[in-house]
């Protein structure tokens, strides 16, 4: 888990006399102005915020009759490599709901659990460790009924499953902290950070732990 614009141009009559294309599109720009080609002066790259998409409505929102709200039973998360953010969020959805909630994730391909990503989850008590990175075509669970794709390539592929799984999806596109180029440390770690805490907040605010007084 776009939409296109139409643009509708009435039609009118036509003159016999060609139209001034100097009037109509005015007076030509000989001198534009300079780009301004020194680094110094220019903005630092901003990660923030980490999402730039917002979540669509879905079945699971609250309902307007005041009935409660059906939870998902069973969410999957997925990015590209399935190293970074979709471990970071299955990891803690796990924590923040425990087994109510069957969580896992994937990517479209996979590769070792970065070890940027290790640290950050370690800081807020959560083992990445030992987590196992897989593909869609590893999955041995086949049912979810909410996935959550956290890169437009991921994306792609979560709209597929709805050809034979009958699912919501929803597209959180999550910056990819891995594309920081640094040789600091803790640059590397700070943009980790921020899509650690971007992640948790999202996952806080969609799906809202609930108390005995909510059931």
């Amino acid at each position: 888990m776009s939409n296109p614009t139409e643009m509708n141009a009435g039609a009118g009559s036509m003159s016999d006399e060609p139209a001034d294309d100097a009037a109509d599109n005015g007076p030509a720009d000989d001198d534009p102005k300079p780009v301004d080609n020194d680094v110094e002066h220019q903005e630092p790259v901003r990660i923030s915020p980490a999402f730039d998409s917002p979540t669509p409505p879905s079945k699971f929102d609250d309902p307007t009759d005041g009935s409660p709200a059906r939870a998902p039973t069973a969410v999957l998360f997925c990015c590209t490599m399935n190293s970074i953010r979709s471990p970071m969020a299955e990891s803690m959805l796990k924590f923040l709901h425990g087994d109510r909630i069957y969580v896992d994730s994937v990517g479209v391909h996979s590769t070792e659990i970065d070890g940027y990503a290790i640290t950050v989850m370690d800081e807020i008590g959560i083992d990445l460790a030992r987590h196992n990175a897989k593909t869609f075509d590893d999955m041995e669970d086949d049912y979810f009924d909410l996935v959550i794709s956290l890169s437009p390539e991921a994306q792609h592929k979560a709209v597929e499953m709805t050809r034979w799984m009958s699912c919501e999806v929803e597209f959180w596109n999550t910056f990819d902290p891995s594309i920081i180029e640094s040789e600091k440390r803790e640059t590397k770690l700070d943009a980790f950070r921020q899509v650690r805490d971007q992640l948790m907040e999202r996952l806080k605010e969609r799906f809202p732990r609930r108390t005995s007084q909510d059931t």
